[in-house]
Formats: C-alpha cells, sequence, structure tokens
C-alpha cells in the first residue's frame, strides 16, 4: 500500500470521494470523484482519480489493527451472505 500513496494522485489521498455508476449487478467506479477536504471550506471540486494531488493531499492510513477488524467484519458478512443464499435456495 505505501507504494501506491508514493504516488501523490487524488486517488490515493483520503480526502478523495469515489463517484460510482449502478449498474444492474454491482457499483463500478466512474472516473470522477470529489475532494471532501474541510480546506476547501465546503466546496465540493469535482476532480479525476488520476490527478496530481493538490496541497492538501494526505496518505490514506490504514493501520494494521483497522485492517484487522476491517478483515473479521467481511467475513462474518460472507458467512451470513452465504446463509441467506441457502435460506433462498430452499
Amino acid at each position: 500500500m505505501e507504494k501506491l500513496n508514493e504516488n501523490k494522485i487524488c486517488e490515493n489521498c483520503k480526502f478523495f470521494l469515489q463517484h460510482y455508476v449502478k449498474t444492474k449487478l454491482k457499483l463500478r467506479p466512474i472516473n470522477c470523484g470529489q475532494c471532501v477536504s474541510n480546506k476547501y471550506r465546503g466546496k465540493l471540486k469535482n476532480k479525476k482519480p488520476s490527478d496530481t494531488a493538490c496541497d492538501f493531499w494526505e496518505n490514506i492510513d490504514i493501520k494494521d489493527e483497522t485492517k484487522e477488524v476491517i478483515k473479521t467484519a467481511l467475513k462474518n458478512m460472507a458467512k451470513q451472505i452465504n446463509e441467506i443464499a441457502f435460506i433462498l435456495k430452499s
């Protein structure tokens, strides 16, 4: 992850909010997003994920402890989804 964050582009900034489009089966990212940094004082600036970062760029810092919590939550959700799928098949 550090290698990604060495490349200072909007997509790697903690303030970049990716926009998505809904398709039949899932959400897909589009080549557009916005900066939600409070330093813009509420102005939402349209950005492309590949834009060169501005002076407000900050690293996405996800600590190992947080990663483990996320992994556990995803495993629990997967188990619940499998149980729901089993019930729906019945």
